[in-house]
């Protein structure tokens, strides 16, 4: 397989405060990828990079081996889509009108929308399983929906590459299965090539081909979920004890927390 997205030496910092050090990464097209780590270790800069919304001080974001500071918005946004924690919307647009957004990039200059266009939404709408609050405003709608509204919006641009900051925040844990199932599904089956940061390590692990594991601005760890998600890896970088031991249905790493008791 190809490489589809490479970050090599990247380096970012806010102000005076460096985040990541020399990030290296690579998504091939066809991969269902996680990047995981603690909170503060630069997962969500990094997402930035990669997505262009930051510029890094050092290295460089290639997208299908083009730089991708020289790939203009439009035909950027036909390649990759992009589902940040942080997207904020707070006009009455109803959940159809915002899964019709992601097809923006694809219409001419001065056309409008075509039937295409229209069906390749509620598709999206179906796909993340909104289509029965297509009618309702976003801002009359839960969390969980929102997110899940927006990920139709990112299905509807129809990309090769999409990227996924927490896609599971605020949703519970039905929902957390049906999008990952979803997102798998399409990997599967059409050859999208995904590139998510996830918070929980289980889910990671059930999902994801490879996995990086990111500490203090840094890639300490990289491979399949069995070399990644280890009890001592986990241990060292969450600083937390925990075992891991084969998912009885799956056979994949899970990672099994217990309660610390007084004095431990």
């Amino acid at each position: 397989m190809d490489d589809l997205l490479r970050v090599e030496g990247v380096r970012a910092a806010y102000g005076e405060r460096a985040v990541l050090h020399g990030a290296d990464l690579r998504v091939r097209r066809g991969e269902f990828v996680g990047l995981i780590g603690p909170n503060g270790c630069g997962k969500t800069t990094l997402f930035r990079v990669v997505t262009g919304v930051k510029r890094p001080l050092a290295g460089r974001v290639t997208l299908k081996d083009r730089p991708l500071g020289e790939i203009p918005w439009r035909e950027r946004a036909c390649i990759m889509a992009c589902l940040a924690q942080d997207i904020v919307l707070d006009l009455p647009f109803t959940v159809r009108e915002v899964a019709q957004m992601g097809r923006t990039a694809r219409l001419g200059l001065l056309a409008g929308e075509t039937t295409a266009d229209r069906q390749a939404a509620e598709q999206a709408l179906a796909l993340a399983d909104v289509a029965g609050l297509a009618d309702r405003p976003i801002t009359q709608i839960s969390g969980g929906e929102r997110r899940r509204a927006f990920l139709a919006m990112c299905l509807a641009q129809q990309p090769e590459l999409l990227l996924l900051d927490e896609p599971t925040s605020h949703l519970d844990l039905g929902h957390q299965l049906a999008a990952l199932d979803l997102i798998r599904s399409l990997n599967e089956r059409e050859g999208l090539t995904v590139l998510a940061v996830l918070h929980d390590l289980n889910l990671a692990s059930e999902y994801c081909d490879r996995l990086y594991l990111m500490q203090e601005g840094r890639i300490v760890a990289e491979g399949a979920p069995e070399s990644v998600v280890t009890s001592d890896a986990i241990r060292r970088t969450y600083s937390a004890s925990v075992l891991t031991q084969p998912n009885p249905i799956s056979g994949r790493p899970h990672v099994i927390i217990g309660r610390r008791k007084p004095g431990d």
